[in-house]
């Protein structure tokens, strides 16, 4: 497929994925003053991410609540632990140090600690003289894996078993045709959503528009052309610490606690299951004709 450029506005979409870029040095309200450059007791740790129970590695970004803007390398005073509330079981995690430019400093924090669907989950970063932030989170159940169908000539995402969805992105991987560069841009649906055709309760589905997403891939070729190699969808549930950000107030992100669910601490900590599914159609076949239909619905469509 070769996709020339298209005249659709570009937007910004905001995912809960964009959380783990969080800033370390907070403010506040006016009732409740905290400046940088002074002395913080309030807070001490900034601590952003999710623990992911469909993943091998988990990644948090921890770093202590500075008192200047200036980026230091230093060694950080900190051991992040996560303990599993029910079983007890508690592992410190590794630190590593990312540096995508000059100005910037973070400090991410893994392991390879199993992470149990529907298990709670404390997080601990815990200062050499014993202070600490922490934060408590549950993984939400595991659900069936999402399948594409077409209805009413609109192509769906149907997501079942889920209280409460996080994010569906669709995932394109495309390639400038003239350099021969590939690139992989991600779009949210999470606002598509749609009531079940079927009318199952246990059910949404999201709309994937593809003339929108091509129309802003094309935006950033508008000299040349690109061919699209591969696309997918991806899914998050979420716990039940879950804040809604297309709800919230952008002014509140600025506010130290607005988003927050850190003791002692800044910064907004999930539970999740994730899953990636290919963006194409299964066929079906009823009364002896071909049609796009998602696989596990043809029961349903007989």
């Amino acid at each position: 497929m070769r996709l020339k450029k298209s005249s659709y506005h570009h937007r910004l979409f905001k995912t809960f994925i964009l959380l783990i870029t969080g800033l370390a040095i907070v403010t506040t309200s006016c009732d409740e003053s905290f400046e940088p450059r002074e002395e913080n007791t309030s807070y001490f740790y900034s601590m952003y991410g999710y623990l992911d129970a469909t993943a091998d590695t988990q990644w948090l970004r921890i770093t202590p609540v500075r008192e200047d803007f200036d980026p230091t390398r230093d060694q950080i005073d900190a051991t992040v632990t996560i303990r599993n509330v029910e079983t007890g079981q508690e592992v410190v995690m590794n630190d590593s140090l990312f540096s995508p430019n000059p100005l910037v400093v973070m400090w991410n924090f893994w392991t390879t600690m199993p992470i149990e669907p529907e298990a709670t989950y404390e997080i601990t970063a815990t200062r050499s003289d014993g202070i600490s932030s922490s934060s408590r989170i549950t993984i939400p159940p595991d659900y069936p894996t999402p399948i594409y169908y077409v209805y009413n000539g609109d192509e769906v995402m149907i997501v079942r078993d889920v209280d409460r969805v996080a994010d569906v992105q669709a995932v394109w991987r495309v390639r400038d045709t003239f350099f021969n560069r590939e690139y992989v841009y991600s779009f949210s649906h999470i606002q598509d959503s749609l009531f079940s055709p079927f009318g199952y309760s246990n059910e949404i589905l999201f709309r994937l528009d593809a003339n929108r997403d091509i129309g802003l891939i094309a935006r950033n070729f508008p000299d040349t052309e690109f061919e699209v190699l591969d696309r997918q969808v991806f899914i998050a549930s979420a716990g039940p610490q879950w804040i809604n950000l297309y709800t919230i107030d952008e002014n509140i992100y600025t506010l130290a606690e607005g988003v927050s669910n850190v003791n002692n601490g800044v910064g907004f900590l999930l539970g999740t299951i994730t899953k990636t599914v290919p963006w194409q159609p299964c066929f079906a076949e009823r009364n002896g004709v071909v049609e796009y239909a998602a696989c596990d619905l043809e029961k349903r469509i007989r």
